[in-house]
């Protein structure tokens, strides 16, 4: 449960904080009932929430439009790597995917192209980044 846990709040956290916002409306949308969903999971104790059809078909259609916004396509990954596609639990490699993705919509809104290692380890935003996801892990997904 724990794992599930600290996906889905790295991923509103993520929302919740990207700079500048998602402008996409159909992505917000998209993400935003992904993460009701996925609370909801978390509330009902389910450690293995299945892609709902209704938001696995929003999905592709979000793919298929290859939104050229920086930092969607790693969005729409980490809604992925919430889900236990059958299962019993939310293998680790799906939240470390997730972590990663949201890492990675950050990175991209922020960072200049090319910007390299040298980038992130002097970026106060990728530090942040880095710190909310060790908070997270070192309590299970909770925060506060």
């Amino acid at each position: 449960m724990p794992r599930l846990k600290i996906a889905v709040r790295a991923l509103a956290w993520t929302m919740r904080t990207m700079t500048p916002p998602v402008a996409d409306q159909s992505v917000v949308e998209f993400v935003a009932d992904a993460l009701a969903y996925l609370e909801q999971q978390v509330q009902q104790g389910n450690a293995n929430p299945d892609f709902p059809s209704d938001l696995d078909a929003r999905h592709d259609a979000l793919l298929d439009e290859e939104i050229a916004e920086a930092g969607v396509d790693p969005i729409l990954n980490a809604v992925t790597g919430c889900f236990a596609y059958g299962e019993s639990e939310l293998r680790t490699q799906a939240v470390y995917d997730t972590l990663s993705s949201c890492y990675e919509a950050q990175f991209q809104r922020i960072a200049p192209d090319m910007a390299g290692l040298e980038f992130e380890r002097d970026s106060a935003r990728c530090l942040e980044v880095i710190d909310f996801q060790k908070t997270l892990i070192d309590h299970g997904g909770d925060t506060e």
